[in-house]
Parts: structure tokens; C-alpha cells; sequence
């Protein structure tokens, strides 16, 4: 910003010098000395503030994907009731009001209450499509 304001004042006062004389001879010192460099620190502190604000955006970038990052590694504990009764592998499931079914083991239905056990009936009934990450409907 300190850039921007002496800019602004070399400007002003070049402006100023030319503005009083009447030959071009007499306004290139003003042009020279004040005009120019008040325009080039203008242009210097327009680079400087847009390169900061770009910094500024990188790092609030990495600080989000660092935080989602986090969030998608913490290890959700698992509790010797809950995993007594978890269905197994070859089980289907899918949470409440959900639209596609998932195999027990699939990362989106992982850790997540209230999830509902399914047999092939139950998906065939409720016209369920079958989840793109786990595929459940492919044969390994």
C-alpha cells in the first residue's frame, strides 16, 4: 500500500509540474521525475498486492485440504458391542434413506450408525443401485 501512495503522489505532483508549464520542453522534468516513476511504483504495487493476495489464497488452500485431509484419515473407533454384531463382508448394506447399497466393508458406510443389513430381495424391492466405490453388484 505504501507503493500505491507514493505512486499516487509522484503522480499528483508530476501532474502538477506539467500542468503549470506551457511547453514541452519545460514539462518532460516534471514527466521524467515524478509521472514516470509514480506510474511504474503504481504498476510495482499493483504486482506486490496481487502476488500477496495469491500467496494469502495458497495457504488458506493448503490449510483447508491439510484440515480435509485430516478429517478423511482419523481412524473412527470402534467399540467390541458394535463390532460383535457388524455384518461381514459378504453382507450388503445401506444407511437410512440412502439410495445405493454397499458391501459391510465399503469407506462410506464405514463407522456409520444405523445401517441397514440387505439381501439381494430386499435390494431387487426397493430398486436400490448398487454403490460406485465398492461395487457390490461385481464378482470378485
Amino acid at each position: 500500500m505504501a507503493l500505491a501512495l507514493v505512486g499516487v503522489a509522484l503522480s499528483f505532483l508530476g501532474w502538477y509540474g506539467v500542468s503549470g508549464r506551457a511547453t514541452i520542453g519545460e514539462q518532460v522534468p516534471y514527466l521524467a521525475s515524478a509521472s514516470i516513476p509514480g506510474a511504474a511504483l503504481i504498476v510495482a504495487a499493483a504486482v506486490v498486492l496481487s502476488a500477496e493476495s495469491a500467496a494469502r489464497a495458497t495457504r488458506r488452500t493448503d490449510a483447508l485440504i491439510a484440515d480435509l485431509h485430516a478429517v478423511l484419515v482419523d481412524a473412527v473407533p470402534i467399540d467390541a458391542e458394535a463390532s460383535a454384531t457388524a455384518p461381514q463382508d459378504d453382507t450388503f448394506v445401506v444407511p437410512p434413506g440412502g439410495e445405493h447399497f454397499h458391501r459391510a466393508g465399503c469407506a462410506l458406510v464405514v463407522g456409520k450408525p444405523a445401517v441397514e443389513l440387505l439381501d439381494v430381495d430386499d435390494v431387487v424391492r426397493r430398486r436400490l443401485s448398487a454403490c460406485p466405490i465398492c461395487e457390490p453388484d461385481r464378482a470378485e
